[in-house]
């Protein structure tokens, strides 16, 4: 895996955020995204894998419930 900046990384991380959550603020996912990369086992992945992994629980949920 290539080493990415913290700013690189955290951008691509919010870009797959959105695609979860189209409605939510781009600056909203930027913050999430980059509470994501201060965890040491999300920021050993790449940006695309920690949101998926993140939202993997989110994912799983029941649409209504």
């Amino acid at each position: 895996m290539e080493t990415l900046l913290p700013t690189r990384w955290i951008a691509l991380c919010a870009d797959r955020l959105h695609e979860r959550w189209k409605t939510v603020d781009q600056a909203m996912l930027e913050e999430v995204a980059m509470e994501l990369w201060k965890q040491t086992e999300y920021r050993a992945m790449a940006p695309e894998v920690a949101a998926a992994t993140w939202l993997n629980p989110i994912a799983r949920e029941p649409v209504g419930n």
